[in-house]
């Protein structure tokens, strides 16, 4: 096992594809100078897979919420934001 926490940077949009290693352990969410990033605990020896992230604002209509998994919320400017991950 090769673990490490790695930092995948977000844009602020409806669904982007991130490639990370399976079983990737999602922990948190900051904004760096403007820039939303994701933190997780990865395994380089896994393969990567394709995951399909979700951003939705405060107040925003969203559906099928049980095939999300949540993941962090984050504050851009006077905005909110909510993150999920889509399930297969």
């Amino acid at each position: 096992m090769d673990k490490r926490i790695w930092k995948y940077e977000l844009e602020t949009i409806d669904a982007q594809i991130l490639y990370l290693p399976a079983n990737a352990k999602f922990l948190k969410i900051l904004v760096l100078i403007g820039i939303p990033s994701l933190y997780a605990l990865i395994d380089l020896e896994e393969e990567d897979e394709k995951v399909l992230i979700r951003t939705f604002g405060t107040g925003q209509q969203i559906h099928n919420t049980e095939k999300l998994e949540y993941i962090d919320t984050y504050s851009n400017g006077d905005f909110v934001w909510h993150v999920f991950k889509k399930e297969k």
